[in-house]
C-alpha cells in the first residue's frame, strides 16, 4: 500500500509537470480537490454491489454451455489497441484471426488469479499447438490505476514469467465500451472467451469454473481446430 501510495504522488506530479493543474493557485487547488474526487467515486462506483455478489456465489451468473454458439450467433471480438508487457503493439481482433485462441479479461487482481484456473489446463492441452494462441487482458478502468498504469505494468513484468509477457496486455484506453461489447458483468471476478478462427466469441465463461465448464472447454477448442 505504501509503493502505491508513492506512486500515486508521483503520478500527480507527473500530471502537475504536464499542465493539468494550470491557473492561479487556488485554481489548481480546486482542481486537485476536483481530481481526488473523482478518483475516489471512480473506486466506488459499483464496486461495493460487485463485491456483495462476489461474495455471495463468487460473482457466477450462469454455468457456461457445453456446445459452441453458432458462427451466426456469434459476435466479434471487441476491437482492442493496447501494448503487452513486451512492449509490442498489438490489435484485436485482426490479431486472433487464424487461430483458434483463449482469451481471458480480468479487472481486478482476484479476477486475474480465477483466469488461471482455465488457463492452465487450457495450456496443459493445447500449449505448443501452432494454431491456439493465449491472451491475456488487462483492463485498467479505474483513473486511479490508470494513473499508476506504469507502476502496475512494471510489478507485472516481475510477477509474470517471461514467456507471458507477448501475451498479456494492460488495456487502459476505451475500457467502458470493451466491457460492454464482452458483458464481463461483474468487475471483480475472471471471465474468459474462446474465440474462433474468424475472430468470432464461440464460448465464454466466468468465475470459477466447474469441472463440466472445464470439459466443455477442452471439448469445444477442439471441435474448433
Amino acid at each position: 500500500m505504501l509503493v502505491a501510495r508513492k506512486a500515486f504522488r508521483s503520478a500527480c506530479k507527473r500530471n502537475h509537470a504536464a499542465g493539468l493543474f494550470s491557473g492561479t493557485k487556488e485554481e489548481r487547488k480546486e482542481e486537485r480537490v476536483r481530481r481526488r474526487q473523482e478518483v475516489w467515486n471512480d473506486v466506488n462506483k459499483g464496486y461495493f454491489a460487485d463485491f456483495h455478489e462476489f461474495r455471495k456465489n463468487g460473482g457466477k451468473r450462469y454455468e457456461a454451455p457445453s456446445q459452441l454458439c453458432t458462427r451466426e450467433e456469434a459476435k466479434p471480438f471487441p476491437r482492442v489497441s493496447a501494448s503487452t508487457l513486451s512492449r509490442a503493439k498489438v490489435e484485436f481482433p485482426q490479431q486472433l484471426c487464424g487461430r483458434v485462441s483463449l482469451v481471458t479479461v480480468s479487472l481486478r487482481a482476484i479476477g486475474m488469479n480465477i483466469n488461471e484456473l482455465y488457463r492452465q489446463p487450457f495450456v496443459k492441452a493445447f500449449g505448443g499447438h501452432p494454431l491456439i494462441s493465449v491472451w491475456e487482458i488487462s483492463l485498467v478502468e479505474m483513473l486511479l490505476y490508470r494513473m499508476l498504469s506504469r507502476w502496475l505494468e512494471a510489478n507485472l513484468r516481475k510477477q509474470l514469467p517471461t514467456d507471458r509477457h507477448r501475451s498479456f496486455i494492460s488495456c487502459t484506453s476505451e475500457t467502458a465500451r470493451i466491457k460492454k461489447e464482452l458483458s464481463t458483468g461483474n468487475s471483480i471476478t475472471g471471465h474468459v472467451y474462446l474465440v474462433d478462427k474468424e475472430g468470432l466469441i464461440r464460448w465464454r465463461a466466468h468465475a470459477k469454473p466447474t469441472d463440466r465448464e472445464l470439459k466443455a472447454m477442452l471439448d469445444c477448442t477442439q471441435q474448433l481446430l
